[in-house]
């Protein structure tokens, strides 16, 4: 894995870590309110899933669109290895490339 040199990624994940701490005091009324969506919202992945997650606002310069080796906003526990892309300042696309676990319950 490279170093990181473009920092654009900095936005994005300061809002992903303000809402993941906010969410947990949310009603499930209110969780389908915010500002993240990730799609699917569930069922089976393995390699080669692609999981799409949208923001309201921009999150990330034109510049980091389609840019190979962008930082992932997304935080997987258990950890989870694939590829991360801005696809627009508003959505990026998570291809899973490594292992998942058969049964596994993934937290994103």
């Amino acid at each position: 894995m490279k170093p990181v040199t473009n920092l654009s990624f900095l936005p994005a994940m300061t809002l992903f870590l303000w809402l993941l701490c906010g969410l947990s005091c949310l009603s499930p009324a209110q969780e389908k309110n915010n500002s993240i969506r990730i799609r699917p919202e569930s069922g089976s992945i393995g390699k080669g899933s692609l999981l799409t997650v949208y923001f309201n606002d921009a999150v990330v310069t034109n510049e980091s669109i389609d840019r190979e080796g962008e930082q992932c906003p997304l935080v997987f526990e258990p950890e989870m290895t694939g590829d991360f892309t801005w696809k627009s300042q508003t959505e990026g696309q998570f291809l899973v490339t490594g292992h998942v676990i058969p049964g596994q319950r993934y937290k994103v």
